[in-house]
């Protein structure tokens, strides 16, 4: 397109909505009122007024160019008219999913009608969900390949704006297959009232089944009543509580009979012998009165260090355990005392330091003497040569700052524990350096090259 003033080919200039000849600095909408002007002089002039019966046509379709010349200018202005991308969003924060299985997410760039909506999306752990570009605004599509969590990443081609999701992958469901309960008879005192698990305990199979869940039913409320975990003796005689599972609803029962109340004297106790807290971190010590329906379970616990290990204050009601609070880094004893035979059991309970979790990880390479903070560097090495990549864990003061280096392909390229990259063979590996605290990954690309050597 040719600028009508000085007939200058027009890249045309945007500024304040009006395209401008960046030779002569004459407008678009100058040029038209100019035809327009010229139309109009045209249509007004005596000669243009006297002429021959076909003069009306003219006018006409002098109006009907500039119109058409209007619309075009219109349309050209928005055509060549860039519209920024300002900002963009993913339509959930976080995603569960199951193992092997996939899911759509939608990106919202804005604004809208942006001149380039493309995006692209980026897995933070490819062994636990990788993630496809939809192109455009189609969004990602991400599957999980191994149980855990990753985050996805959408970066926006134009102005590099992001946005992510947290996607985690369940593992596999494992089906219950039936449940059973270690004694088919059980009796209880009139009157007693305890934790369903203390006196009937099931046993799911397999242990490790996903849904653990189960319902408890007895034959006759009147005399052993359940109330969601706890049974009680209502009355003296025999019912039959029966426990079904969620999965698969598998079930089976047992026979409880109510026995009058007679003092039933402890014989025994048992805690847990160890057990391990963090700082400010709350614990439970479990405990187990023998027989289970002894008449009087009431325990009265102790720490020989409250400042290392308090204990809760409504922990002398429980019949089960004890709950417990790390005060401060250190080791204390809790006992435990039956108020019913003065039995005693004890448990070690040993609180560490707060731990200061790593926050993120960057790549050096200290010939460069440069810290990289992008989430891909690169290298190139000769067959034969090695370079050292060092990883500084922030911050500097975390407590766990045990790193794992990989090698995409060996065959490429090497690297041991201390971050040694060996050229192995002409061609591209990736070095992936992963903090054991947080799961945070940095990449570098290695690119071998023929030894200078083998090109003699």
């Amino acid at each position: 397109m040719k600028c009508a003033k000085c007939n200058s080919e027009l890249p045309i200039i945007s500024e304040n909505n009006l395209k401008f000849c960046p030779s002569c600095n004459a407008s678009i909408e100058s040029m038209l009122n100019e035809v327009l002007a010229e139309s109009d002089d045209v249509c007004n002039s005596q000669k243009f007024r006297e002429s021959s019966i076909s003069s009306p046509f003219i006018k006409w379709g002098v109006t009907i160019i500039a119109f058409i010349i209007i619309i075009s200018v219109t349309i050209l202005h928005s055509a060549l008219r860039t519209i920024s991308v300002s900002n963009i969003f993913i339509k959930n924060d976080e995603v569960t999913i199951g193992l092997g299985d996939g899911i759509a997410l939608y990106d919202n760039v804005e604004p809208h009608n942006a001149s380039n909506s493309n995006v692209t999306w980026v897995s933070s752990d490819e062994s636990v969900v990788v993630v496809s570009d939809g192109g455009g605004r189609n969004g990602g599509w991400v599957t999980g390949i191994s149980a855990g969590t990753a985050t996805i990443k959408a970066f926006t081609e134009n102005g590099h704006f992001t946005a992510e999701c947290t996607v985690v992958v369940l593992p596999n469901k494992i089906a219950v297959r039936g449940v059973s309960f270690l004694e088919d008879d059980i009796k209880i005192g009139l009157g007693e009232e305890s934790y369903i698990n203390l006196i009937v305990k099931e046993i799911i199979d397999p242990l490790n089944a996903s849904n653990k869940t189960v319902t408890w039913r007895s034959s006759d409320e009147n005399i052993v009543a359940i109330n969601e975990d706890y049974i009680t003796g209502i009355s003296l005689g025999t019912a039959t509580i029966t426990v079904s599972t969620e999965d698969g609803n598998h079930s089976t029962s047992c026979r409880v009979t109510v026995l009058p109340t007679n003092d039933i004297s402890v014989s025994g106790l048992n805690v847990d012998k160890e057990l391990t807290l963090g700082l400010n971190d709350r614990g439970f010590i479990r405990m187990e009165i023998e027989p289970s329906n002894a008449s009087n379970k009431k325990v009265i616990w102790k720490s020989n260090d409250e400042n290392i290990v308090a204990i809760n204050f409504a922990s002398d009601f429980l019949i089960d355990g004890c709950f417990v609070t790390g005060v401060s880094a250190g080791l204390a004893t809790l006992t435990a005392t039956t108020e019913d035979g003065d039995y005693i059991a004890s448990c070690n309970v040993t609180v560490l330091p707060k731990s200061i979790p790593v926050s993120s990880v960057s790549i050096i390479i200290p010939d460069l003497d440069v810290l990289f903070n992008a989430y891909r560097v690169g290298i190139t090495l000769e067959v034969g040569d090695d370079k050292l990549i060092s990883a500084i864990i922030l911050p500097l003061n975390a407590t766990n700052k045990k790193v794992k280096w990989k090698s995409s392909n060996e065959s490429i390229a090497v690297v041991n524990n201390d971050g040694l990259v060996i050229g192995i063979s002409v061609g591209t590996a990736t070095i992936t350096i992963t903090t054991e605290d947080g799961d945070y990954h940095r990449q570098c690309i290695v690119n071998v090259v023929p030894s200078t050597s083998q090109l003699r």
